[in-house]
């Protein structure tokens, strides 16, 4: 189960890898579900993906394993797609993996944890509400 810990929110008391990794990919799909209900109905659309695991550079992966992960090319697909799908250009605040609409995690959906990481980014961005 993936949380945002808002007493460590910048991993400076504590720092686990995949922890804090994950939850700044739920910080992301909450902020753009966040978003997208602030800007429904002007005309501009946001939504999110998950690439799938991908065989990049970054740590480091025994060959073995890089063999079951996308490669660099197909996990850009879906951003692809959202940015260019004619059909998409009225779709608001979903998540997509493989170029299709997903449910993200059930954490993700936590309205009370959204607001408060939306207020924390307004107020560490010095930015105004929409």
């Amino acid at each position: 189960m993936n949380r945002i810990d808002f007493d460590n929110l910048q991993a400076e008391k504590k720092f686990g890898s995949f922890k804090t990794y994950a939850a700044s990919k739920l910080a992301n799909i909450m902020f753009t579900y966040s978003l997208a209900e602030r800007i429904e109905g002007t005309g501009v659309t946001v939504n999110c993906l998950h690439p799938g695991v991908i065989a990049s550079n970054i740590g480091s992966t025994p060959g073995f394993i890089k063999m079951f992960m996308k490669s660099p090319r197909k996990g850009a697909e879906t951003s692809i797609y959202l940015a260019t799908e004619p059909e998409l250009e009225d779709i608001n605040g979903k998540y997509f993996m493989d170029k299709k609409p997903r449910t993200s995690s059930k954490d993700s959906y936590d309205k009370v944890v959204a607001n408060k990481l939306w207020a924390l980014s307004l107020e560490q961005t010095e930015l105004i509400e929409l």
